[in-house]
């Protein structure tokens, strides 16, 4: 036998409810398959008798709101379930009576400029909301009455080299170096700065890349 990781391999995507149902004897580890993508309400529902690790689930985003109607005395994480994508402001307004979690809630990328400015009073962590990938420039700059943090907004993946540029406020440069929407030419270009090159070795600048490829299609489509 090979000495596989259960734990990791419990929460690859390729292993199904059936393949773990089919192999009972082999140490799946429900902690981590809770985490993953290929559950569903259903197949929790289904199996309701395993051992799954309720915490894990509220936060994964296959699971909506429904299972937690549906078996509200299991022990969700209604921190995690804040966090949860498929929460959204309508379902904390319909039920308001759960504990939810404002503080997680603003890491929710369900959330927009629009719920937290009709929630004003709840509250939110706008350090959190600053950094949240569904906040983006013209959120910050058409409500300048808001508490946002500059330093967690340096970390936002809508901040571009353009915002950078007509925007002269004290960002936070090591923040910046872990920005996945900076690319390689702006920090060469601004080498004066103190960049952390320990976290730009990380940076997989994944949304710059993204940014990079299309604007190479947009030219190969005008030859």
């Amino acid at each position: 036998k090979y000495p596989w990781g259960f734990s990791s391999l419990s929460m690859n995507v390729n292993i199904t409810i059936d393949i773990i149902l089919n192999n009972p004897n082999e140490k799946w580890d429900m902690y981590y398959f809770s985490k993953n993508k290929n559950i569903s309400n259903k197949i929790v529902e289904d199996n309701i008798n395993l051992n799954w690790c309720y915490s894990n689930l509220s936060l994964n985003d296959s699971i909506t709101f429904d299972l937690v109607k549906k078996f509200p005395n299991k022990s969700w994480c209604f921190r995690n379930l804040s966090k949860n994508k498929n929460i959204t402001m309508k379902i904390i307004k319909e039920n308001p009576n759960y504990d939810w979690d404002f503080d997680c809630l603003s890491q929710n990328e369900s959330i927009t400029i629009k719920d937290v400015k009709e929630n004003i009073y709840e509250d939110w962590n706008f350090a959190s909301l600053s950094e949240n990938p569904n906040i983006n420039w013209n959120d910050v700059k058409n409500n300048p009455d808001l508490y946002w943090n500059i330093n967690n907004l340096s970390r936002n993946i809508n901040i571009d080299k353009e915002i950078l540029f007509e925007n002269n406020f004290d960002w936070n440069i090591d923040n910046l170096s872990s920005n996945q929407n900076i690319d390689l030419d702006f920090i060469q270009d601004n080498n004066n700065l103190e960049w952390n090159w320990n976290k730009i070795n990380y940076n997989s600048f994944a949304k710059s890349k993204k940014r990079f490829i299309e604007t190479l299609k947009n030219k190969e489509n005008l030859i």
